[in-house]
């Protein structure tokens, strides 16, 4: 596969905190702050060019950080200091939308609906729909959930950790135990269940139409479905694997003798791109020998990228090699 020769060019020139692609990379978030306000922009190909959603008071004391609804229609944005606030926008109409709780203990949208959001109070998770500002309170108990065909699937973890179905009159069905860990749910392809366990930094995948639905565990500090087939690339750092979800089966790719910082797939082929130090790479994912490897960027200290479905950009949040933070692009095909 033949890129295209260039250098990344900055998508903007204000001082950059964060990042955040949405499940269509040619729309994504970014954070800045100008003197004391911070300021919340969204870039979408499709819309507006750039556009400005959302400014506060800036506080150098705290962490910012930014998720997406499932249907790319919403940002919200988490303040970390000694607790965390949230914002929810609405990134259509550049609106924020009145949250209905100020105390809790976990927010995140559901991955298994367009724009659900999920908060946690008193151990408990109810539902909170931006499209109606309706409150949906189902007060279920779980370390995490997610909904999926009509139904939740949560994990909870006392002696073991447990993923089940519960179904709309609360009743629960085991689809696996796992280790004892701290899960999360993540986005997959349909049928299967992804969890990430955040303290040994490992993958789970399930599949619950299986007599035994543990498809997957193995150290990750990276992962991402493809697009197009049931697999997974999955990285420690330095062993890159792909797991084929319909077989089972785990396929050794490379190994790395420096460690990598950022992982994906190329849309349009079978290729992977990777993040080294002060470089990203292009590796074709054939049977030869030899790979061939393709330096693609080179003396940016990057952070994470995303590529546009087309896969004609390479888009990359990192630093130049002025210390400086931005969003930069490679033009990757015409």
């Amino acid at each position: 596969l033949l890129f295209l020769n260039g250098s990344p060019k900055p998508l903007t020139t204000s001082v950059l905190l964060s990042a955040k692609a949405s499940s269509d990379p040619s729309r994504f978030a970014y954070i800045t702050h100008e003197q004391e306000t911070l300021n919340v922009h969204v870039q979408d190909d499709t819309l507006l060019k750039d556009r400005k959603v959302f400014s506060q008071p800036f506080q150098s004391k705290n962490t910012y950080h930014l998720s997406w609804s499932s249907d790319d229609q919403y940002l919200l944005l988490e303040e970390r200091s000694i607790k965390s606030t949230y914002t929810l926008l609405d990134v259509r109409l550049n609106a924020q939308i009145k949250l209905p709780f100020k105390e809790v203990t976990g927010v995140h949208f559901d991955i298994g609906s367009p724009h659900h959001l999920f908060y946690q109070q008193n151990k408990m998770w109810n539902i909170f729909d931006p499209e109606t500002n309706a409150v949906i309170p189902k007060k279920i108990s779980a370390d995490d959930l997610r909904s999926a065909d009509g139904k939740f699937i949560t994990i909870q973890s006392t002696n073991q950790s447990v993923v089940s179905y519960l179904d709309e009159s609360g009743i629960a069905s085991i689809i696996a135990y796992l280790p004892l860990g701290n899960y999360r749910f993540s986005r997959s392809q349909h049928p299967f269940i992804t969890l990430t366990e955040t303290t040994h930094k490992r993958v789970v995948v399930l599949d619950p139409s299986q007599k035994e639905p543990l498809r997957l565990n193995e150290p990750a500090l990276f992962y991402a479905w493809s697009e197009k087939e049931a697999l997974v690339l999955l990285s420690d750092g330095f062993d890159t694997k792909i797991f084929h979800a319909m077989t089972g089966d785990v396929q050794t790719i490379t190994r790395f003798s420096e460690s990598i910082r950022a992982l994906g797939w190329y849309p349009l082929h079978d290729e992977i791109l990777f993040a080294q130090k002060d470089n990203i790479y292009g590796l074709e994912l054939d049977d030869r020998d030899t790979r061939n490897q393709t330096k693609l960027v080179e003396g940016y200290s990057v952070e994470t990228f995303w590529i546009s479905k087309d896969g004609s950009s390479l888009f990359f949040f990192g630093k130049d090699m002025h210390g400086t933070y931005g969003v930069y692009e490679r033009k990757l095909q015409k």
